[in-house]
Formats: structure tokens, sequence, C-alpha cells
């Protein structure tokens, strides 16, 4: 176990300090098998049959430790090792073994291809940054529309207040008013303000070109 605790740091130092790119392996981390799969040799019961080599794109693992966050795009490359039989126990037994059980028993065992999956490649990209930009205009895009809300609702309470009874500037009121509203309440008033905003943007008359 703390050999795979060590891999793991490895591999993390790796990711962590490399650039966006192909991360270089050492040959002890490109040997290593991350984990193994079973497919029926029976055509009746698995619909796939992968040959020699069997290939798998993800982008996190939780077996080396990378997330999402991280940005790599992994690929895993599975070798055939062989035809194995499991029991109804779960137990993986060899072709030998399970001929010989299946000589004392007189019970058929089923029959699976053996795959061991080894990283092959990891490729660091720029993703969280670009998620991080993507989150950062989408804040930008809530200032800016509760920004126009508070210009909308600050005309209106201004339309209501007779000039010289105003105690308080309109855009004092929109903001308390604001924060007296629950989330979605106040989120289906920036709505609502950017439609306005934009129907009224549409229906300025536009000047004619001379």
């Amino acid at each position: 176990m703390s050999e795979v605790l060590n891999i793991r740091d490895e591999i993390r130092g790796l990711v962590e300090a490399a650039e966006d790119g192909s991360v270089e392996l050492p040959k002890h981390l490109a040997d290593h098998v991350w984990y193994v799969k079973y497919e029926s040799t029976n055509p009746l019961l698995s619909d796939t049959q992968h040959g020699a080599l069997w290939s798998e794109q993800v982008t996190a693992s939780d077996r080396m430790g990378i997330t999402e966050d991280d940005g790599c795009i992994i690929d895993f490359s599975g070798n055939r090792r062989g035809e194995v039989a499991i029991t109804e126990d779960g137990n993986v037994l060899t072709g030998v073994d399970a001929d010989s059980r299946e000589d004392a028993t007189g019970r058929a065992l089923p029959r699976y291809a053996a795959f061991d999956f080894r990283c092959s490649s990891i490729t660091k990209t720029d993703g969280p940054e670009l998620r991080q930009r993507l989150q950062d205009s989408a804040d930008n895009k809530v200032k800016e529309s509760q920004k126009d809300l508070l210009g909308v609702l600050a005309d209106t309470f201004k339309d209501m207040k007779s000039g010289s009874a105003a105690n308080k500037a309109p855009e004092e009121d929109a903001r308390s008013y604001l924060q007296g509203l629950d989330p979605l309440q106040r989120k289906a008033m920036i709505e609502m303000a950017e439609d306005e905003i934009q129907e009224s943007g549409e229906s300025k008359p536009k000047k004619q070109a001379k």
C-alpha cells in the first residue's frame, strides 16, 4: 500500500511541476500496472473483443491521484496478459489451475482475457485556467446585470417619489429593495431587467444614413 502511495505522490509531483504538454514518465512509472480488467471470451456474454490491446482515455484517475482540476488527459494501454478463469467466489485462476479445478469438480469455469493497464501518456492542458476564465466572465456578467438592474429600479423609485420629499437617493432605495429579496427573486428580477434593457435598446430609432 505504501508503494502505491509513493507512486501516486511521484505522479502528482510530475504533473504539478510540468508545463502544458506531454508529461514525461520515468520507466518505473510507465511499467507500473494501475489496474486489471477482464473480458469474457464468450461472445454471447461480451459484445466487445479487444484483441491484444485495450486502450482507454480519461481526464481523472483516483488510482493516480489526478483530478479533473489538474487539467490532464490520461491514456491507458491494456496489454492482454493471457486467459484466466474466475470462480463463483471471485478467485482468479490461471489456465493451468482452472484446468485442474475443472478436472476435480467436473464443472466448467468461465474464461476471460486478462488485460494489465499501464499509463502510456499524460498530457497536461490549460483546462483549469480556461474554466477559471469562464467563471470570471460569468461573475462579471452577473455584476453587470445587477448594476443594470439597480439602474432600472432606481428610475422606478425616482418616479414614485416627489422630488422635494425624497430623503434617500433612488439608488439606495434600489439596493435596500434588492437586499430584502431571496436569491430566487433576485435572479428573476435580474433576468427581467436584462430583457427590459435589451428591448429598450432594440426599440431606439436608428439614425438615417445621409
